[in-house]
């Protein structure tokens, strides 16, 4: 494989990538959306948001509530 090849190889790979980042990006929105008129249909169920990874590290070691 000589150098130009390769470039074009990457180019190529870097499209594909950029193109899942793009679906999975509009298919992030989509399902956030679908979620928030969830939970505006359903207040009864308190559900409260929280931002972070495991739960914000278990609400910052104070456990889940």
């Amino acid at each position: 494989m000589t150098k130009d090849e390769y470039i074009a190889f990457l180019e190529q790979q870097n499209m594909q990538y950029y193109k899942e980042i793009q679906q999975l990006t509009y298919e992030k929105g989509f399902l956030q959306g679908r979620l928030m008129v969830f939970i505006q249909q359903y207040p009864s169920l308190s559900m409260v948001i929280q931002r972070g990874g495991k739960w914000l590290k278990k609400m910052q070691e104070g456990g889940t509530q």
